[in-house]
């Protein structure tokens, strides 16, 4: 029997992809089985996850025969995951706390400090940056970028950060990469964010991938 705490851990951690699959467009759709895969669960856990999103309306079911729903993302959708990222330490009547499921550091002063993580990566680096600790970051940074977004450029950028989170979890570089170069207008907002907030290896990150931080 599946474990009604990790149903909803599980379903938090796949509306974070598809938030980030889509960039909080709602025309986007997005196939949840390549994003079951990424996250390592079996049929079972995966197909819980995404129906119990779909249940509570925060993804729309667009009723293809397939083992996996392809779906696409609803404003409550975009609420409760923003919400989630702007406040880690706080649960929703959906969510348990998103500090106790996705890589998020708690902060103190504008710093970062290091919080508990509800589950370890692999510790792997690239070109020197320690990727699963950048994840954390990003993780922080997402969250932190969630809670000032004003503008759409705002937002898109916070899709970007929660991609470049799951690819830096994935320890997959090129992704991370890709994801921070799509920042756009956005990069400078994101770069004084992160240096503001502390998160050093984020910056590190923006130098070292080219056009990320302009």
């Amino acid at each position: 029997m599946i474990q009604m705490f990790d149903v909803r851990g599980n379903a938090l951690k796949l509306l974070q992809r598809i938030y980030a699959e889509t960039r909080g467009d709602q025309n986007h759709d997005v196939k949840t089985a390549g994003l079951i895969q990424q996250m390592g669960l079996d049929a079972r856990d995966g197909q819980a996850a995404a129906g119990y999103l779909i249940k509570r309306r925060l993804v729309e079911d667009l009723g293809l025969v397939s083992t996996f729903p392809v779906v696409f993302i609803t404003a409550d959708g975009i609420d409760q995951i923003e919400r989630a990222l702007r406040n880690p330490q706080q649960g929703s009547d959906f969510f348990p706390p998103a500090v106790q499921i996705l890589q998020i550091q708690s902060m103190s002063g504008g710093v970062v400090q290091q919080g508990s993580q509800a589950s370890p990566v692999t510790q792997n680096n690239h070109a020197g940056i320690d990727l699963s600790a950048l994840a954390t970051q990003l993780g922080t940074l997402c969250a932190a970028l969630a809670k000032e977004a004003t503008l759409t450029e705002h937002y898109v950028a916070v899709g970007q950060i929660a991609s470049a989170q799951i690819a830096a979890n994935e320890g997959n570089p090129e992704k991370v990469g890709g994801s921070l170069r799509m920042l756009g207008k956005a990069g400078q907002w994101v770069t004084d964010k992160a240096d503001k907030i502390g998160t050093t290896l984020v910056i590190e990150a923006l130098k070292r991938w080219p056009g990320s931080g302009e």
